[in-house]
């Protein structure tokens, strides 16, 4: 288990500078993403309210800024602070220009059109429930950050200016030498470069910062905000380089359950045997996925309101999400329910896709003992991991605990009873079962951090 929790907003200026000074002193922990405002509910109980915050799982002891927990990485990486001066200017950062960055990439994001600043905040929360909780208060959202941090026309313009100085002190220090022969505070990379380029990559968006880039196209930014960001990526100094490219971090994000097991198969090359077996398991992740989530949720939500709450917030018991889902469960199921179309009319549409399907699966196994054939040849390979998941939605196997202590088909509607029954009598919902008992891990693994 992870040593730290990093409780954070994933935008924001000063957690990307504790994110980068943790990953730089691969310091084991976990970070807990959410929402402006949100995030107080896990920072209070910690002792603190903003953040970043490091919570020390051994110690119960919090730092309550990015600038002690970059200290912290300090003693891992004695390099970020070679003399005294770089601290100095590090909080230089944090507090004259930081501020101003922030500012000015609200007004950018509240600028925009469409819904920019929805998916900058809920996006990082990849569905979880406060990003519902999120998305139907948008807007008093953003008239409390408006509020908070001013940002006015005339907060952004003085914003504005304070970032230009900023960047034309980091100009005149780094002078007309090629980038990485001199930085902010000396000759070597230290928590100064951190700090600058941590504030200034909510100017820039870089590739390598993924909670931001995907929001950073000129085409689509307004007419101002083009103009100056245009000018600072493509002004360089005599050195050859602008200084924006100096705003990078190791941050990597996998973003789906594809690219997620793929990478698992760099360390199981067994779970791709062949290229085919990419090809299926996204066939079921696009055909049958959707299907079987429409059809769990319209199952889950016709048993007892008690037993739908449980399966939706015990597991995540303790966060904020779950103070959260439980005050707003209504509103949650509605909100659910209108994005999935879990209608009966969706229900139906569904299980005739679950129906061909397991029939195709069906037909894969033909009369062979299980464990003779899989889905994707003669192996247990990523294809099988794809449709068993999918279907452990609608089946429950004992070992997925998510759903299994929760659902007793005697409760639920007659409809949900024979359908349930009739997959689970077929040959294909028998190999999710044997394959459930046979290859799901049962080593504990970490979830979710507590409050």
């Amino acid at each position: 288990m992870p040593k730290y929790i990093l409780v954070s907003i994933p935008v924001s200026n000063y957690v990307q500078k504790a994110r980068w000074g943790l990953r730089l002193a691969k310091i084991d922990f976990i970070e807990e993403m959410h929402a402006p405002a949100f995030h107080r509910l896990s920072t209070l109980p910690k002792g603190g309210s903003s953040v970043p915050l490091l919570y020390c799982l051994e110690t119960k002891l919090s730092l309550t800024d990015s600038d002690p927990i970059l200290s912290l990485c300090g003693q891992h990486v004695p390099s970020l602070y070679p003399h005294e001066h770089v601290k100095s200017q590090e909080l230089k950062y944090d507090t004259e220009f930081g501020p101003h960055a922030r500012r000015y990439a609200y007004g950018f994001f509240f600028a925009k059109k469409g819904s920019a600043f929805k998916h900058a905040i809920t996006d990082p929360l990849r569905g979880n429930l406060e990003s519902y909780a999120v998305a139907c208060m948008l807007p008093m959202l953003q008239t409390m950050l408006t509020n908070a941090f001013n940002v006015s026309a005339a907060g952004i313009e003085r914003s504005w200016a304070k970032i230009e100085q900023a960047f034309d002190e980091a100009s005149a220090i780094l002078g007309d030498e090629p980038l990485g022969s001199k930085y902010l505070a000396g000759p070597s990379f230290t928590a100064a470069d951190i700090s600058f380029c941590s504030h200034a990559s909510l100017l820039l968006g870089p590739p390598e910062n993924p909670y931001l880039h995907p929001h950073f196209h000129p085409d689509e930014m307004p007419t101002t905000f083009r103009a100056r960001y245009i000018h600072y990526m493509s002004t360089k100094p005599k050195g050859g380089k602008s200084v924006p490219l100096l705003v990078t971090s190791p941050s990597t994000c996998l973003k789906d359950s594809d690219a997620i097991l793929t990478l698992c198969g760099t360390a199981l090359p067994s779970l791709y045997p062949h290229p085919g077996v990419k090809e299926k398991e996204l066939w079921f992740d696009n055909q049958f996925g959707p299907a079987a989530r429409r059809f769990g949720y319209g199952l889950v939500f016709s048993l007892p309101p008690s037993v739908a709450k449980g399966i939706i917030i015990d597991p995540i018991q303790g966060t904020i999400e779950s103070y959260a889902a439980s005050a707003a469960f209504p509103l949650l199921k509605s909100a659910l329910t209108k994005a999935l179309n879990i209608t009966e009319q969706g229900v139906e549409r569904s299980w005739t896709k679950i129906q061909s399907t397991f029939n195709a699966v069906n037909d894969i196994l033909g009369d062979k003992p299980l464990g003779a054939q899989f889905v994707a040849g003669t192996s247990f390979t990523a294809a099988d991991i794809s449709f068993c998941s999918h279907a452990s939605l609608i089946l429950a196997p004992p070992q997925n605990p998510f759903l299994a202590q929760y659902i007793n088909m005697s409760e639920a509607p007659r409809q949900y009873q024979d359908r349930h029954k009739e997959l689970v009598e077929s040959k294909a919902g028998q190999f999710v079962l044997w394959c459930y008992e046979n290859y799901y891990p049962r080593a504990p693994v970490h979830h979710t951090a507590k409050l």
